[in-house]
């Protein structure tokens, strides 16, 4: 039969394995509690803080208002400047007659506080009417009171400003250039958009 154990071998000298591991297990652990018993707790003040800020506000003071367009059967253009005196400029096919008025918000927030505020989704308005839905394209912002602009490029949908009046309150205006599609049927068109603001 050779050298092969007897099972009865083969089971005791498994079982010397597992007790030896055992053992040590039991003795590194003897080691080691020592170690625990010693060791000091040390600990360190950490100082914290909050401050509470008002709650910032904006509400909306004027509908944006494209006027009367007239225009013949193909598509064109009309873009609403949001300056302190707003004004209107349209394309060769376009009439443009009545108010040209962009939308403005007001808030108040914090005097030096840094805010954020977003235009509508895709910087998009849809308007809804008669015919086919227009869209007013290229949203910006434009003249504002009680702001300074600190991101450079205004074509971005979330614009910083920091709050610099004194009472914290503020002005912000809101144009673009509506679209008018080819044979847009005439009627009345409108729509509704958010703006955000929030802490920086």
């Amino acid at each position: 039969m050779g050298n092969r154990d007897h099972p009865l071998q083969r089971c005791s000298k498994r079982a010397s394995r597992l007790v030896r591991a055992s053992i040590v297990a039991l003795f590194a652990g003897v080691l080691a509690w020592p170690a625990v018993a010693q060791a000091q707790s040390n600990s360190q003040n950490a100082p914290t803080r909050t401050e509470l800020v008002e709650r910032i506000t904006i509400v909306k003071s004027k509908d944006m208002d494209f006027g009367r367009l007239a225009v013949d059967n193909n598509p064109g253009t009309v873009t609403l400047n949001p300056t302190d005196s707003e004004t209107c400029t349209t394309s060769a096919n376009v009439v443009h007659s009545g108010s040209c008025i962009a939308a403005e918000f007001t808030g108040v927030g914090t005097t030096n506080r840094r805010i954020r505020i977003r235009k509508p989704r895709n910087r998009r308005i849809f308007l809804t009417g008669p015919g086919r839905r227009m869209q007013i394209r290229n949203v910006v912002f434009g003249y504002t009171e009680g702001l300074q602009r600190l991101t450079a490029r205004t074509n971005r949908r979330s614009i910083r400003y920091r709050i610099t009046d004194a009472n914290g309150a503020f002005l912000v205006k809101l144009g673009g250039q509506l679209r008018i599609r080819r044979n847009q049927a005439p009627g009345v068109y409108s729509g509704t958009f958010n703006v955000d603001v929030d802490y920086q």
